[in-house]
């Protein structure tokens, strides 16, 4: 019996970020129709995003809840593991411009569910935000990505690795928060305080 040769963290990123890529060709087609149509709604975009969500990230039924309240309103999509949740997802219709609003409810509805991430989206963008609560103030809310699905690159290896950050391997693995860290650390502030 030959040993079994044991993968690396690269190689395991490789695999997950190839099956994304490869899941998400149909889910692409589809949002380009949703986003084609002049009366679009809100609700397609989040029935596509579910869609994304359980065939292309991996999620299972029971991590993801669409029935949560925070703040007497409805949260589009909590990903949840063990009954606590990890991420929020506000959705908005496909022509949204997603202001600072929409970033703002969701990062609110993030820290009434004492979760860390919260995402923001129209089905065409995708912005991640690592939430931090400061006591006697408004939290704190560090963007980690904005990607385009409907850029002219389509679904560039870029958009991909961005993508797998949302997986419940890199969040829970740790890769999504190195990810956060990097671009904290790479900022304009924290460069300037260096020189």
């Amino acid at each position: 019996k030959e040993p079994r040769l044991r993968r690396t963290r690269t190689q395991i990123r490789k695999e997950h970020t190839a099956r994304i890529k490869k899941s998400f060709r149909p889910f692409h087609n589809r949002l380009t129709e949703v986003v084609a149509q002049e009366s679009s709604s809100e609700e397609e975009v989040r029935r596509w995003c579910i869609d994304v969500l359980r065939h292309v990230l991996g999620y299972e039924d029971v991590e993801l809840d669409t029935e949560m309240k925070a703040l007497n309103q409805r949260i589009d999509i909590a990903l949840k593991k063990e009954d606590k949740v990890f991420l929020v997802v506000e959705i908005k219709n496909a022509r949204s411009k997603l202001p600072a609003n929409v970033r703002d409810q969701a990062v609110m509805y993030a820290l009434n569910k004492s979760a860390d991430w919260a995402v923001i989206t129209n089905g065409q963008i995708w912005k991640l935000y690592r939430v931090f609560p400061v006591k006697g103030s408004d939290p704190t809310a560090v963007e980690v990505f904005d990607l385009a699905l409907l850029d002219d690159d389509g679904l560039s290896d870029d958009d991909v690795d961005k993508f797998y950050l949302l997986t419940s391997r890199a969040i829970f693995g740790g890769e999504t928060e190195r990810s956060f860290h990097r671009i904290a650390c790479l900022s304009n502030r924290r460069v300037l305080q260096a020189i």
